[in-house]
Order: C-alpha cells, then structure tokens, then sequence
C-alpha cells in the first residue's frame, strides 16, 4: 500500500466530510454611482458550493426581492440607502455543511452633490462697511465620497478650493459675488453654481473734478464741470460757488449755459456718504474773462488855457493786461498830439494818462481810448472804446499876425479880424486914432461878429473849426482914420487887447498893373539886348537880373485871413504864441 496516496486520500476525505470554510464578498463595480447595478458575489475556497445565501442587515434575502440566492446577488437602481446596508453570505455544501457567514459588507455607493449646494449661515446676501469683519460662510453639498469645492470671485478666479470661505476684514476689492461649486470626485457630477453677494459700503475718499484748479472762461461760454467721487451705496454730490446761490444740480456735473462776469469765483464740489459718515470736498476758482469797460474821464473837467490837463483813460476787464491806443482828432481829422505816447506793451495798469502841463487852444478835440485784453466780446470785437470831448476855456485871441492895413482917402475898407473865444465873447470895442471908442455900429463904422469857420494848424496838422470875425468897416476913409486902432476883446477867461494899423496909400504903391508889366518887359529887352552885346564883344562878365518887383499894388479892400496855423498859446503878449498867415492878405 502507497502511504502517502493514503494520506491523500485521507485527508480529502476528511475534508470533504467538514464544515466550508468561510467565504467572502466582492462587489462589481467596487463603486456604485447611485441609480446603477451592482453585482455581489460569495467566493468560497472549497470549490464550487451547491447552495449560497444571502442576508442584508442580518435579514434573509428571498426570492422576489430584487436579488437571487446564487451565488451572485444582483442589485439594480443603487440608491444612497443601499450603503448604509451590511450584506453577508454562507456556502452550503452536498453534505449540507454551511460555512460560517462571510464578513459584512458595504456597498460603496457614489452620490450627489444635489442640484444646488445652501450655505450656512443661511444667507446670501451681505451688507458691510468697509474694515469690518465678515464670519466664515460654509459651503454646504451631501455627497459621498464628499465633494470637492471651488469658490469664484465675480471676475471668475478662483479663490478657494476649501468648502469654507474666509475673508476676514473687508476692502472695497472684496465686494460683489462669491460662486460656490460642488464637485463629485469619483463621478465627477458637479451641482449647479450659487452665489453669495457682499457689498461692502466705502468712501468717499476724494472729490476728482475734470477741470484744473484754475479755470478761465470768456463771457458767454458754456461751462461744463463734472465732480466724480468713488463710493458705495450712493454719495450724493452738491455744488456751492462763492458768488452764485441758485446751483441745485446734484448729479456731479457743474452746468452754466451762459456765463457771466458776476460768476467769477469759487465752485466747490461736496460728496457725502451717510452710512460711513465721510465728507469729501474738491474746488474749482473760475474766472471768467471778459472785454474791459473803458470810460475816460477829465481833469479838471473845465480845463482853462495855461493850466495842466489831464485825459484818463481807464479800464476794467479780466484778464488786466490791457493795451491802451489813444487819438486826438479834430473834426474828423487825426492830430498827432506830441504829449500822446501809444505803447503796445500789455500793462496791468488800469488807466492810461495823458498829461498837458500847460494846456493851450489846439490841445481842444475828440479824445479816443482804444483798449484790449485780447478777448473779444460776443460779437467778435476786439477793441472797447470810449470818447471824451475837450474844451480849452481861453481868452479872446486874434488869429491873425495881420496887423496892418492899407488903404486909399475916400474909400471904403473892411478889415476882417479871425477871432477864437472860449467860452464866446461877450464884448468887442475899438478905439480909433481920435480915441473914438466902437462897440457898434455908427454913421462912418460897422462893426460885427459873426461865427465861421476858419482853417487852422494843430501839432503840424491842418484841421477845421469853427471861430468867430470880427469885421470892422470904415466908410469914406478920411485923414483922421489913418492911424493905430485898438481891438478890445473879452469873454469870461480874461480881456485881450490888440493894436492893428490903417495907412495910406502911397504912389508907388497906386502904379496900375500896366505899367508894372510894361516896366518888366522894358526891363526883359534890356536885358537881351545886352546879353547879345556882351556875346558879342566875347566878354565873360554877365549883369544880374533885375529883381523882381513886390511892390505890386493891393487893389482889394477886404481883409480876409483864410489860414492861420496857431503854435501855443493865443497871449499875445508871449512870445511863443504868434500866428502866421499862410496866404497874402489885400488890403
């Protein structure tokens, strides 16, 4: 006999005839997404058992449940109840030995997240001011294995992976929405995003204006200042100005339609936050530009002859640099008054002068004052302007250096006087060479004055005005006229007295035209007559000519000075004051 075949058999036979041995449970797939199949199967290591059964939480699994008593249990539609179920198994041999029950085991069943994760505290919406502390938020998802998580700012990065979102103290950079999502890591279901909202109160911290701290506008512009502030919830912004009350706009911006110079000033802009309490403030100083005014003004206001005059010529505008052009002009016509000094140069003063230290008659006229500040008016005008009109207050003066006059005995002379007076003369009187004093007319004299205009010379310029002659006619000149006559004139300024000489006629001033021409032309054929000579005798010496004659006789009794060109002061009796007669005068 073989012994260890026997041995063999032995011990097979005493195998057989004993209990299985335990067995154990596997499951496919090892993880179950909750809604799906798993199959549970019994191994035992004696071989194949005839007969496998089944307990779930230590209760028999019978036909009609949806399992078998194979040796593999089917169960469909994994729901997340089915892992919290123990589920063991025993082997039954031919011999109807059954084993001990296998270990228990859990089904490892994979669910959520739900639909949508909650949060804890249960709030989503938060409302802080800026520095204060917010408490952690939970992120809350039933899910098995658990979830992985993920917040998102409202710019969609990430700030968290952890399930918990920690902020701490809050800024203004915090504030907005917070998206929380669930993710399954084994089954990778993700739950839809929700999202928390944090609004974070702050500011203002500053008032930004879109204009310089400094701003110049012209008169009639539109301004259009906008004050910006930066805060939350709302700050409301208001407006106040220095010269102007009636600004009600509080939406930051700063409109004037139609600007004026009386809104030159300082504009403030006033943002406040009442749930921080913060004040902000921001200024503007507007001036607005406009042309000067231009007013002229005379010192004094009744200059009199002799005395200094001033002509002022003042300005106020914004900016104030002004250039000041003035004129004199007379009639129409421009005089270049030598005490004028124009300069382009922009000046801050607001007046320009001109200083006459001693004024005289052709210093009388229009006075313009021309001013800029390089700002125009509405209608596009540059320069103001302004006139000032200018009297001398002088004695009565004579216009004339005519002083003598000639005449024949029997005949009838006017002698005609230009006079200028201001204010006008009130009395004129001659006394004649026999003390006959004239004031008016007689048998043998007619006197009057009549206003007429006269051509006169101011600083070198030809200008016209209007004056006054004195016309003294003598009827039937007799030997007693002949002689020296006083003039007397007076106004309100002073008295003035002339003296103006009537002669007689001589011969050789009674040759007529005839013989003047006839003694020339003698005289023109003498002179041929000897040039030919001297040709002649080869002789170098040549005679002068013969003068021409100015003793012509003046046939005209009328004396008319037309032109007198007046140099300074009417007094006759100054030297620097004299008048000169630019056409000849009959007599």
């Amino acid at each position: 006999m073989d012994l260890p075949s026997w041995i063999y058999y032995s011990t097979l036979i005493v195998s057989a005839l004993g209990q299985p041995s335990k067995p154990s449970i596997s499951a496919n797939p090892s993880i179950v997404p909750e809604g799906q199949t798993v199959t549970l199967s019994c191994i035992s290591s004696d071989g194949n058992p005839v007969l496998h059964a089944w307990r779930r939480n230590g209760e028999e699994v019978t036909a009609g449940t949806p399992t078998n008593t194979s040796k593999t249990l089917v169960i469909t539609n994994v729901s997340r109840a089915d892992a919290n179920s123990s589920f063991t198994c025993t082997s039954t041999d031919q011999n109807n030995q059954t084993s001990e029950k296998s270990a228990e085991y859990n089904i490892f069943v994979a669910y959520g997240p739900d639909s949508r994760v909650s949060f804890y505290p249960q709030n989503d919406y938060y409302v802080l001011n800026e520095n204060t502390k917010l408490d952690d938020i939970a992120c809350i998802a039933t899910c098995n294995p658990s979830c992985t998580f993920e917040w998102k700012n409202s710019a969609q990065a990430g700030v968290t992976e952890k399930s918990v979102l920690s902020i701490g103290v809050v800024d203004r950079r915090g504030a907005g929405n917070f998206t929380c999502t669930a993710t399954n890591p084994v089954t990778k279901v993700r739950s839809s995003s929700s999202h928390i909202t944090i609004h974070v109160r702050y500011g203002p911290d500053k008032a930004l204006l879109n204009a310089s701290k400094e701003l110049a506008v012209t008169e009639g512009q539109r301004v259009s200042i906008t004050c910006s502030v930066d805060c939350w919830s709302t700050c409301p912004v208001k407006w106040s100005s220095s010269t102007t009350s009636n600004l009600e706009n509080n939406k930051g911006d700063l409109v004037i339609e139609n600007v004026n110079r009386t809104m030159s000033g300082l504009y403030t802009c006033s943002a406040y936050n009442n749930a921080t309490g913060r004040t902000v403030q921001n200024s503007t100083q507007i001036f607005v530009h406009y042309p000067p005014a231009v007013t002229m003004t005379l010192t004094p206001a009744n200059p009199i002859e002799g005395q200094p005059l001033d002509v002022v010529c003042n300005a106020s505008g914004i900016p104030a640099k002004y250039v000041f052009t003035m004129t004199h002009t007379l009639g129409g016509v421009n005089i270049p008054n030598s005490h004028i000094r124009n300069d382009k140069t922009p000046t801050s003063a607001p007046e320009k002068r001109i200083h006459i230290p001693r004024a005289v008659l052709q210093d009388m006229g229009t006075y313009m004052c021309y001013v800029h500040n390089r700002i125009s008016d509405q209608k596009g005008n540059l320069h103001k302007s302004a006139a000032l009109e200018v009297r001398v207050s002088v004695k009565p003066s004579l216009l004339s250096e005519t002083r003598s006059f000639v005449t024949s005995t029997g005949k009838n002379v006017t002698i005609k006087l230009p006079i200028y007076s201001l204010p006008s003369v009130n009395a004129a009187w001659f006394e004649t060479p026999r003390g006959l004093n004239l004031s008016h007319p007689t048998a043998n004299y007619f006197i009057e004055i009549l206003h007429e205009p006269v051509v006169a010379t101011f600083y070198g310029t030809i200008v016209d005005m209007s004056a006054s002659v004195l016309t003294l006619i003598i009827y039937s000149v007799q030997e007693e006229d002949y002689g020296d006559y006083k003039v007397w004139l007076r106004n309100a300024v002073n008295v003035t007295q002339y003296t103006i000489t009537l002669t007689k006629e001589t011969s050789a001033s009674s040759l007529s035209l005839a013989a003047v021409l006839g003694g020339c032309l003698g005289g023109l054929v003498v002179l041929v007559v000897i040039c030919v000579v001297v040709k002649c005798m080869c002789c170098k010496r040549r005679e002068p000519e013969p003068e021409p004659d100015d003793n012509e006789p003046q046939r005209d009794q009328t004396i008319e000075p037309r032109h007198i060109q007046i140099v300074g002061s009417l007094d006759p009796n100054d030297d620097l004051a004299q008048t000169r007669e630019k056409r000849p005068v009959h007599s």
